[in-house]
């Protein structure tokens, strides 16, 4: 006779080394896989973070490490890795082998699997961010300065050293004129540099003319998005702040860029198709 299969506990014994290396060398290809899958899905990115936006409003009860999974459509071997990595707070032990999660566990998921599988952060680097939101001695400015510094691509573009040292000159000016406060080893900074250097080699002089123009614009939206979060009625943790103010970064990107392709097309239409007249 077949024996039914049962779903596998958590260990509530310690694992040797040997067995604890083993297990996470194959709960990495669990996760690798699911990353990749996740990844390549983009309907399911948007689904997944939906439906945890929705249910980390309706939970209130604890839930299994199963129901977690199902909940926040992560595997389960996936949510063993990120306990065992610390990247998640263990759950509340209910018997010596069964652990019980929250909504914190949901809203932490959807941290992670923000800077994972949308802003492709390494789980070294993830697991830098997470210590900073759960520092007692990080400011709020801080925390997001950590995440910020996670989540900025680093981009070495083809440009000359005058253009360079033009576009060096401009970002100050930029940077003196509108009172920004900016580390001066901020990611960004150096990304902006570059960007405004690889314009000017390739000839786009008019382009990087309209800085000043995009400054207004961007530091208009993120006062916007600033207020939106910190000004919420449920009145916010700084935990939540910054995770707000992360995600919000990482699908801002995505969001941003889509308004502005849809803008050129609609200039475009009006100004050379003829038959949208």
């Amino acid at each position: 006779m077949r024996r039914a299969h049962r779903p596998a506990r958590e260990p509530a014994y310690a694992e040797s080394p040997q067995r604890a290396e083993g297990q996470r060398r194959h709960d990495q290809h669990e996760v690798d896989d699911h990353r990749l899958s996740f990844c390549l899905d983009s309907e399911g990115i948007r689904l997944r973070i939906l439906l945890l936006s929705i249910t980390v409003e309706g939970k209130a009860r604890p839930l299994k490490i199963a129901e977690l999974s199902r909940v926040s459509g992560v595997p389960v071997p996936t949510i063993k890795y990120y306990l065992r990595e610390n990247l998640l707070p263990p759950g509340e032990l209910t018997s010596p082998n069964q652990a019980s999660y929250s909504e914190t566990h949901l809203r932490r998921l959807r941290l992670i699997r923000a800077l994972v599988d949308l802003a492709q952060v390494p789980v070294a680097r993830v697991k830098e961010v997470l210590e900073g939101l759960d520092s007692d001695t990080m400011t709020l400015h801080d925390k997001i300065g950590r995440a910020h510094r996670a989540i900025t691509p680093q981009r070495q573009l083809t440009s000359t050293s005058d253009a360079r040292e033009a576009a060096t000159t401009q970002v100050e000016e930029l940077l003196r004129s509108r009172g920004w406060s900016v580390d001066p080893d901020a990611p960004a900074l150096n990304t902006l540099i570059e960007t405004i250097a690889a314009l000017r080699t390739l000839q786009q002089d008019h382009l990087v003319s309209f800085l000043d123009s995009y400054a207004t614009a961007v530091e208009k939206f993120t006062d916007l998005e600033v207020s939106a979060v910190t000004s919420s009625p449920a009145a916010p943790t700084p935990d939540q702040i910054a995770e707000s103010v992360i995600i919000g970064t990482i699908l801002g990107e995505t969001l941003i860029a889509s308004l502005r392709l849809l803008s050129q097309e609609s200039i475009s239409a009006k100004r050379w198709n003829p038959s949208t007249d």
